[in-house]
């Protein structure tokens, strides 16, 4: 995974470029358009995690333990819902995956 140093360089690069590319177009905005929404789809990959980042979570109001169920244990996420409670939380800065036992452990496999 690219740290967040690379990933502030590829963006001034990528702002740089967007400047010689839009003064290059003179005024085609439809290219311009274009150029904008593929740069952002590059930025959305870069920031996607390559791994499912598995935690145990716990409610900060109730302390009852958030495991997800569902599309949920599939797609990492950053806001959680309390089950018990209702309180939405993030549990950390990375979109992650609330398991009630780690991989291997348990007799989880």
């Amino acid at each position: 995974m690219l740290s967040e140093e690379d990933v502030l360089w590829l963006v001034d690069i990528a702002k740089r470029l967007r400047k010689v590319y839009t003064e290059s177009l003179k005024g085609d905005d439809t290219l311009i358009v274009s150029f904008d929404e593929r740069m952002a789809k590059i930025k959305a990959e870069l920031e996607r995690p390559t791994e499912l980042l598995e935690l145990l979570i716990h409610c900060p109001r109730c302390k009852e333990q958030h495991i997800d169920k569902g599309r949920f244990t599939k797609e990492p996420h950053k806001v959680h819902a309390c089950q018990f409670c209702g309180l939405g939380f993030v549990a950390c800065k990375l979109p992650s995956i609330g398991v009630q036992f780690f991989n291997g452990w348990k007799g989880v496999e």
